[in-house]
């Protein structure tokens, strides 16, 4: 229809407009972050038995997050035709689209099935953010305060990471309070853009780690700015870069790009002997788990 809520490929050739290909880079780009140096998901790894078992994993969740998508924007179909149909019901103070689910539930749905659905939601998101805040802490603790502190107990561990916890979970409260105030008629979009731009860089790092061995750390230092200076720039400048105009879907792209190109261009430049990548690759998380 006239609206383009049913357009399922759009295979135009525009790099301002989320069409299929700048939408495969964005999906691109996030799922090499998350599956490559989220700190959560290689959790998940380790706990593996094999390498086989974490194959399967991974295909299984592959094949459950096509079904997972599916069921989503099949949700949101569903209420767009809802009130395409009935428009009188349409809340005309709604704040943002992001707000019409809860505005369906509140004076559409029964109060029985609104408080199952809530009770589903809160149970969802606190498994998912205990587990975040969990494996954020374990970072902190291993890769920061063991390693300032060689000699700290076992005790202090544990406490430093519960304050840690704390200070994550602190911190995501008022990350997720300034992504309610943006103006932006998606909230999705703007955390999609967000989590490009933070974590860009380290898929970069990761990426080099395991194809470009010869990339040395001060190099790969200066190719980690890069990354966030292009992301940050392109956005400030609302990604209109000398007249050529990028959705923000593209920014974890140009920032990842970015990242190789300096770091493998500074390696050349200067020649730094030591400190490869290769500690970042997951074979040597391979070997920390056999160990």
């Amino acid at each position: 229809d006239s609206s383009g809520k049913n357009t399922m490929w759009d295979f135009r050739f525009i790099l301002s407009e989320p069409v299929f290909w700048v939408v495969a880079v964005q999906g691109l780009i996030s799922n090499l972050s998350s599956y490559t140096s989220d700190q959560c998901v290689i959790q998940r790894y380790i706990a593996t038995p094999d390498e086989n078992a974490t194959k399967r994993s991974l295909w299984f969740n592959g094949c459950m997050s096509v079904f997972a998508q599916i069921v989503f924007y099949g949700i949101g179909m569903a209420l767009f035709a809802f009130y395409r149909s009935r428009p009188e019901a349409m809340d005309v103070t709604m704040p943002k689209g992001d707000s019409v689910l809860p505005i369906f539930m509140a004076t559409e749905m029964p109060p029985w099935l609104a408080g199952l659905v809530i009770a589903a939601v809160f149970a969802a998101t606190i498994s998912t953010l205990s587990a975040n805040l969990s494996s954020a802490s374990t970072a902190i603790v291993t890769d920061y305060i063991k390693r300032f502190r060689p000699g700290i107990s076992g005790k202090a561990q544990i406490r430093c990471g519960q304050i840690s916890t704390y200070v994550v979970g602190f911190i995501g409260i008022f990350a997720a309070l300034a992504l309610s105030r943006m103006e932006s008629s998606a909230l999705f979009d703007n955390f999609n853009k967000y989590i490009a731009m933070l974590t860009a860089g380290l898929t970069g790092l990761f990426f080099m780690g395991v194809f470009m061995p010869r990339v040395k750390g001060v190099a790969a230092v200066l190719g980690l700015l890069a990354n966030y200076f292009v992301c940050f720039s392109c956005d400030l400048l609302d990604c209109d870069v000398f007249g050529l105009k990028f959705h923000p879907f593209l920014l974890g792209g140009l920032g990842l790009v970015a990242c190789v190109l300096v770091a493998l261009i500074a390696s050349f430049l200067i020649g730094e002997k030591g400190h490869d990548l290769t500690g970042l690759t997951l074979k040597t998380l391979k070997v920390k788990k056999e160990k």
